[in-house]
């Protein structure tokens, strides 16, 4: 949303200019919170975590993108002008896994930065 070309194209067309500037801190917010709910989940499931966690995220793209396209009629903006359901839906999932493998990658990293570097020990 705080892309120009993607909110001049699109979002303008489904979302007044007031949520534009607090509407993605509001997600992402809710998105750490999934996040969480989605690790947990993994971590207690058979199948590989990160696989698991990563399935999930494309799978959460679904009821945002259902309600974008059938209740706000995000695929009549420019941008997506054109765009079947379908395609979008199936866009949205592999783009999501994308956003929640970034996600995972950026949180082993500053788990690795942060977490298992060696402390000096302090003299007494």
């Amino acid at each position: 949303m705080w892309d120009p070309y993607v909110w001049e194209t699109c979002y303008r067309y489904i979302f007044t200019a007031g949520v534009r500037h607090y509407w993605p801190i509001v997600l992402a917010l809710g998105n750490a919170g999934i996040a969480l709910l989605f690790w947990w989940l993994a971590q207690k499931l058979p199948i590989n975590p990160v696989l698991t966690l990563v399935l999930l995220g494309g799978i959460e793209s679904f009821p945002g993108h259902l309600r974008a396209i059938y209740n706000m009629e995000i695929l009549a903006t420019p941008l997506l002008k054109g765009v079947s359901a379908t395609s979008a839906l199936v866009f949205g999932f592999f783009e999501f896994i994308f956003y929640w493998c970034f996600i995972l990658t950026l949180a082993s990293l500053l788990n690795g930065l942060f977490f298992h570097h060696k402390v000096p020990k302090v003299l007494p």
